[in-house]
């Protein structure tokens, strides 16, 4: 290689490295999005199939609360994704 060649490595290198690192942060908050909408999605349709069913919005809330392993109101699942949804 010459001198030219071997500078411009020197100047592509660490940019090859930041933009590495920022894909990989693009990609970690991508996945973290879209966990929380799919989250989303899933206790969107239980609650529609609940009310096409004829449920309260009491009877929602009490099934909810039942099936979830709660911590301080919220399941576990729920609060690591940083989800907050009223009934």
């Amino acid at each position: 290689m010459n001198a030219s060649a071997t500078h411009a490595v020197e100047l592509w290198a660490p940019l090859g490295s930041i933009m590495l690192i920022g894909l990989t942060v693009v990609l970690i908050v991508g996945v973290i999005q879209w966990r929380r909408v799919r989250i989303a999605e899933i206790d969107a349709t239980l609650k529609q199939q609940m009310l096409d069913r004829g449920m309260t919005a009491e009877e929602i809330a009490q099934v909810l609360s039942a099936g979830s392993a709660s911590v301080g109101g919220r399941s576990r699942c729920r609060q690591r994704a940083g989800y907050h949804a009223n009934v």
